[in-house]
């Protein structure tokens, strides 16, 4: 386990000399409301249980809390390919790159069902998303202590809490139309159905399965995210300082991504992705000054977790055709192959199944270790309490595994008429690597890159700051307090986002 805390330090340490990722087709936020998260932690700490007189030792909050992200270039980049924050889109048949003044081609139109009527098929235009999550809750805690000692000091403790949450995604596609090529040609195309006129459309056609970007979807869920579930020991209950450790598990209640759900990027997911999970960590608390009705105290808390695999749905790239081809245009296998070659004009040519339809499919993953600290100042007045604090989160890179590959789908030649093609790329067509029909080369498992699916290693810090005031003299002791909270990333594998959060508790 030391073994497996050292590499995702050091992961964590190199993600902050790294480059951004590019071309991944899944992302996902880190859960708010979990331990050690501060719009949890803020203002609410164990020393809660013990304020009631004659009580049975037990507090909880209910926190209502809100944001949203800010960095959407950042999460452009992730998802676009070779970091680029646009990308140019050309119809061009012929088999070479071509480099048109300073229009670059980074994406061949004819892989999304793109077909006009111009005779030399002059449709361009440029791409770009906007991704932005949009999130609400509202949080529950209880803490309750289960065990004295002998000289009645609190030792053993359990804790649930979690949250229930709605989250909004949007990618926001923007396209430019640069030369239209006369319109849409009413010719069928790729999975039998007609072509589109640009890649708007291209992203929400209903003969897409996949990989889907519509401005007009609702990317919206609502749900109760994962509970948490923790008991702790307290090992040193002093005047000076507190030290406690404890264990729990993570049990799923929020969603994941599944064959049902899977139709387009950046969809919304509550919770961890519904992977169960085991939870250890410690709290120390050192109050280093009092005087009078002034004290300040520092609490810090560090907390890791152990998700463990379950299966979902994910959307392939291929190794050697390389980022986006993910959406190359495919023969599903060698039937369909054959029906080209035997086919008449335009069907020849045109027909075929677009990759996303296939090279999405099940996928088993595992989201390994993650470290999560909160370190805090708490000044207290009376009454009046006041916080800031720095939290830490680090996670390492999810790791993919598929659960089978049955097909044997190949790569369509530009030309079509049964021909595949091994060098293809979703920007280039290279002449004369087309592979006759005879020697049909269906791609194998190896050809998958899993990495493409998965979601990096994930670092991100938050600043934060919180104030309340509580009536701990009353027959039951209340709180109420808010704050706010920014998280930031030094690469685009978590979200740049600001956090509001009132919360108020009781101690019965």
């Amino acid at each position: 386990m030391n073994r497996r805390f050292f590499t995702l330090a050091l992961l964590s340490a190199a993600s902050l000399y790294a480059d951004d990722f590019a071309s991944h087709s899944f992302f996902t936020a880190r859960p708010q409301f979990r331990l050690v998260s501060p719009e949890k932690e803020a203002l609410f700490r164990n020393d809660r249980m013990e304020l009631r007189e004659g009580g049975i030792e037990g507090t909880v909050q209910a926190v209502v809390y809100g944001g949203q992200s800010t960095n959407d270039l950042a999460l452009n980049q992730y998802f676009l390919t070779s970091n680029k924050t646009s990308l140019n889109v050309q119809e061009f048949k012929a088999p070479l790159f071509v480099q048109d003044g300073l229009f670059t081609k980074d994406l061949e139109a004819r892989n999304f069902n793109i077909e006009t009527v111009a005779a030399d098929q002059t449709f361009k235009s440029n791409i770009f998303f906007r991704p932005k999550q949009t999130s609400f809750g509202i949080g529950f805690s209880w803490i309750q202590n289960l065990w004295h000692d002998c000289n009645d000091v609190p030792r053993i403790w359990g804790e649930i809490s979690f949250p229930v949450q709605y989250i909004k995604n949007e990618m926001n596609l923007h396209e430019t139309i640069i030369n239209d090529g006369g319109g849409v040609s009413d010719t069928i195309g790729l999975d039998g159905a007609f072509h589109v006129a640009n890649m708007e459309e291209a992203f929400k056609q209903s003969n897409w399965l996949y990989g889907k970007v519509d401005n007009c979807a609702k990317l919206e869920q609502w749900g109760v995210s994962d509970i948490e579930i923790t008991f702790g020991y307290n090992a040193v209950c002093s005047e000076s300082c507190d030290f406690a450790s404890y264990i729990g598990f993570v049990a799923p209640t929020g969603t994941k991504i599944n064959q049902r759900n899977a139709a387009y990027i950046f969809r919304p997911v509550v919770g961890n992705n519904h992977h169960w999970g085991v939870l250890f960590g410690a709290h120390a608390c050192f109050r280093f000054y009092e005087h009078g009705l002034h004290s300040v105290r520092l609490e810090f808390d560090a907390e890791g977790q152990y998700l463990f695999k379950n299966t979902q749905w994910r959307s392939f790239d291929l190794v050697q055709q390389g980022q986006w081809s993910r959406y190359l245009e495919v023969y599903q296998n060698v039937a369909q192959a054959d029906a080209a070659v035997l086919a008449t004009p335009p069907l020849n040519v045109n027909s075929g199944t677009s990759g996303i339809n296939v090279f999405t499919t099940c996928a088993q993953v595992s989201p390994k270790f993650t470290i999560n600290t909160n370190s805090a100042f708490i000044y207290n007045w009376k009454g009046l309490q006041a916080e800031v604090g720095f939290n830490f989160y680090a996670r390492q890179a999810e790791q993919i595994k598929k659960c089978s590959w049955d097909t044997d789908v190949a790569v369509k030649d530009i030309d079509g008429n049964g021909l595949t093609n091994i060098a293809r790329t979703i920007k280039n067509n290279f002449a004369g690597s087309d592979i006759a029909f005879v020697d049909y080369t269906a791609l194998t498992l190896a050809d998958l890159d899993l990495n493409s699916a998965a979601h990096p290693t994930m670092l991100s810090h938050t600043l934060y700051a919180a104030l309340g005031y509580s009536w701990d003299d009353i027959c039951i002791p209340t709180f109420i307090g808010g704050g706010a909270s920014y998280e930031f990333t030094t690469v685009n594998t978590a979200l740049d986002r600001w956090l509001i959060f009132g919360k108020v508790g009781i101690s019965f």
